[in-house]
């Protein structure tokens, strides 16, 4: 049976640095049968999320971000973790990147008024003293 990705993942960053269950529940401050009903987990998809204690220790025992375990978390839920794909700016051109910053800024808010200052205007002249 296929173990989910949280136990594969501890299982695999144990490994790399050859620590015993013992040593996992040292350094992360987890208990020991906590570790090992963890690990012993034979599970595909996990049921329910860890305890924050449970992230935090592993963060730090790992010494990698909350944010780090918490994709390994989603994946053993069955929640898709693809990265979402960002374009990368440096392959645009000076003109493309100046056309796109034009449509945002002159593009209609949806819900929010606008905070931008027309040519000419004055942008203190609308505040108050105190």
């Amino acid at each position: 049976m296929t173990k989910n990705a949280l136990v594969q993942w501890i299982l695999a960053q144990m490994d790399q640095r050859g620590w015993s269950q013992a040593d996992l529940a040292r350094a992360s401050g987890l208990s020991p049968s906590l570790i090992s009903q963890i690990i012993t987990d034979h599970r595909a998809h996990l049921v329910r999320p860890p305890a924050e204690a449970t992230i935090q220790g592993l963060s730090g025992a790992f010494g990698v971000s909350r944010i780090q375990v918490m994709r390994v978390v989603g994946e053993a839920l069955g929640v898709p973790t693809n990265p979402v794909p960002v374009a990368d700016p440096t392959l645009l051109s000076d003109s493309q990147l100046m056309r796109e910053l034009e449509r945002r800024l002159t593009a209609p808010r949806r819900g929010r008024p606008s905070t931008m200052v027309s040519a000419g205007e004055d942008y203190f002249a609308s505040e108050t003293s105190a």
